[in-house]
């Protein structure tokens, strides 16, 4: 992604905060309109409309708080880390079932990175128990000398004692206790999924110049693209989320981590006692547990991360959101940000719009139930002039 001058900052500020008060406005004025013509001439069209009601305060409701939130917009200029010592950096790749050539392919670019090999440590962590897996990278270390600094690591099986946590987050934290045993000088370290690879080979160095330069910082987040077909059908390259959403975020400290192309602190990881395992993805929760206690997300606009595979089918898309849209549910039910105590006004804003953005699906089925009934049945949420629809 081309970085943004500052000029072009100005220019896209402008332009969204207009476009955000003119669909404020028509976001205040629809919904005033829908209840001075709600339709109760019966109980049948009474209960279309109060459900047609409720999916209307979810819309306005999330328009409102996606033109606050988008107010305001910030991004880190990248720069390379200049101090001359380099800091060790550990990168923990966790693995399971994941194909062995898919798994190599990231671990060479990890180690290509412009980065000096004494400085840099590498974990994977095998939670499939592939003895061919094992074998694979027992050679990789041999071809390549790096019989000390990448490390092959089985965690706990699921359901030991010693586990902390039985998914994803279990693995890592494994790993993560493994480089504090055993590197207790490591400051930081990166999470990156087995089949992404590296998408800068000055990632580190960007990453690690941010995080020394501003002690305040917990951890970093990138861009993740993904080798899709051309015209990205299934949007994987999520151009917006990183474009405006992310540095919308960065801009009221409210950047969560998505999983790959991610450096920590390892300081913050220790407040939240690891990678939280309560949830089905660990990354968002990671850094909402450390945003609330005090610490501060940094998102930095170069690509990280670039996926080797990526949903390009419905049933696998379909999975990989129904994944995301359950866990941050799951966010708002259990620790509501409205009700967290150490978020800012921002922050809590921030996430309740992410979880407002998956509670949009209701009101679209709400939608989709009342037009069917209405066409069926000839009954409608909203008794109108045609005069009134055509100002609407």
């Amino acid at each position: 992604m081309e970085y943004l001058t500052p000029k072009k900052v100005r220019i896209s500020t402008i332009v969204v905060r207009i476009t955000g008060a003119a669909y404020f406005l028509a976001l205040i004025w629809n919904f005033q309109w829908v209840i001075t013509n709600l339709n109760g001439d019966s109980f049948f069209s009474l209960l279309i409309s109060i459900t047609f009601l409720f999916a209307m305060v979810l819309v306005t409701i999330s328009g409102i708080m996606l033109v606050i939130n988008h107010w305001r917009f910030s991004m880190i200029k990248p720069n390379l880390l200049t101090i001359k010592s380099k800091p060790e950096v550990a990168v923990l790749i966790p693995t399971c079932g994941e194909p062995i050539d898919i798994v190599l392919n990231t671990l060479r670019s990890v180690i290509s990175q412009n980065w000096p090999e004494d400085k840099r440590v590498v974990v994977i962590s095998d939670d499939g128990y592939n003895d061919n897996l094992k074998a694979a990278i027992e050679k990789f270390k041999r071809d390549n000398n790096e019989e000390k600094r990448v490390i092959y690591h089985r965690p706990h099986k699921k359901g030991h004692p010693e586990r902390i946590g039985d998914a994803k987050a279990g693995n890592l934290n494994s790993a993560l206790h493994l480089i504090m045993k055993q590197f207790p000088r490591i400051l930081y370290v990166e999470t990156r999924d087995a089949d992404d690879l590296v998408g800068s080979k000055d990632f580190l160095s960007f990453c690690l110049e941010v995080l020394i330069k501003d002690p305040k910082v917990s951890f970093v987040q990138t861009i993740k693209q993904c080798k899709v077909r051309e015209g990205d059908p299934f949007c994987n390259q999520e151009s917006i989320f990183y474009q405006r959403v992310m540095p919308a975020r960065h801009a009221s400290n409210a950047v969560f981590p998505c999983g790959s192309g991610l450096v920590w602190r390892i300081s913050e990881l220790k407040r939240i006692n690891g990678f939280p395992s309560w949830n089905l993805v660990e990354d968002l929760q990671s850094g909402y547990e450390i945003l609330r206690r005090g610490g501060a997300g940094a998102f930095l606009p170069i690509i990280g991360t670039i996926g080797q595979v990526a949903p390009e089918d419905i049933p696998n898309f379909y999975k990989q959101r129904g994944t995301w849209a359950l866990d941050t549910l799951r966010l708002l039910y259990y620790k509501n940000p409205l009700f967290t105590r150490g978020l800012s006004i921002w922050q809590k804003l921030q996430f309740l719009e992410l979880e407002f953005s998956y509670l949009l699906s209701f009101a679209m089925a709400i939608f989709i139930f009342n037009l069917s009934l209405s066409l069926a049945f000839g009954v409608y949420p909203i008794i109108s002039s045609s005069e009134n629809v055509l100002l609407l």
